[in-house]
């Protein structure tokens, strides 16, 4: 006789990063979870009115998820307990941009199965300063959260030494900072550059991120904050060896066109 093994679901955390209709009544999507790391799987059944998915699963929501991780191929997203709807979001444009910009970014920094739970709860902690007060003002806590997530899977930028001689960054107006090697140095004008990556700063927008990696409130007027998250944005993507797919969403709602 032939027995088949039952695996029971395991239950954690999560915070929706996408999703999208694999048929009528079921989804595919990625998710946070706290314990660990992403998991991307088929939600069977999610879309039908009785299921075991609080209503299926959308963007930038909070619940509890049940998964039975698999080592090759899509989880398997057994269920769904939804904590919060993240309907803050739905009133603000920017505000909801912005959200997805965060997820699109978690998604491709983090990889599959690999816990980061200081990342899931920045990530947490952005959705409920963001979402819960609805059009507050979200660039602050967006530009807090990626420069988290950025040191939490390797990819912190040096802003506190010089690039090429390693002393501390002397004060200038202007800096520039190598994409390539992950520093900056004081600008010279007169002097030209052969780092095909670098990127002009002000000394207004360094002294925000420099304020927020060690873990200050980033309080600073709408250009600087506007300024340093298209620094932010510019970073990740070489990091990760492609512009962003929310990139040009979140440029647009920063009032710039992207490249």
């Amino acid at each position: 006789m032939n027995y088949v093994r039952l695996v029971a679901p395991t239950r954690d955390a999560a915070i929706c990063l996408s999703h999208q209709d694999w048929s009528e009544t079921s989804q595919l999507a990625t998710l946070l979870t706290r314990g660990h790391g992403l998991v991307r799987g088929l939600a069977k059944g999610s879309r039908r009115e009785k299921s075991a998915y609080s209503g299926g699963l959308e963007t930038l929501t909070r619940g509890e998820l049940g998964v039975i991780l698999k080592a090759e191929g899509l989880d398997v997203l057994a269920s769904w307990d939804l904590v919060d709807p993240a309907t803050g979001f739905r009133d603000s444009l920017l505000a909801f941009r912005l959200g997805l910009y965060a997820a699109d970014a978690t998604r491709h920094l983090l990889i599959e199965h690999d816990p980061h739970p200081r990342a899931f709860d920045g990530l947490a902690g952005f959705l409920e300063d963001v979402g819960g007060r609805g059009a507050g003002e979200p660039r602050g806590p967006l530009l807090s959260y990626l420069l988290l997530l950025a040191e939490d899977t390797g990819h912190r930028p040096e802003l506190e030494v010089d690039q090429r001689s390693g002393e501390p960054l002397e004060t200038a107006d202007v800096y520039a900072f190598s994409l390539e090697s992950g520093g900056a140095r004081a600008h010279d004008p007169g002097r030209a550059s052969t780092d095909p990556s670098e990127v002009l700063m002000r000394s207004a927008t360094l002294g925000l991120l420099r304020a927020v990696s060690r873990g200050g409130a980033g309080d600073a007027d709408a250009e600087t904050l506007r300024r340093a998250l298209g620094f932010v944005d510019a970073w990740l993507g070489y990091r990760v060896g492609r512009r962003l797919p929310a990139s040009s969403s979140l440029l647009e709602a920063l009032g710039w066109a992207a490249k």
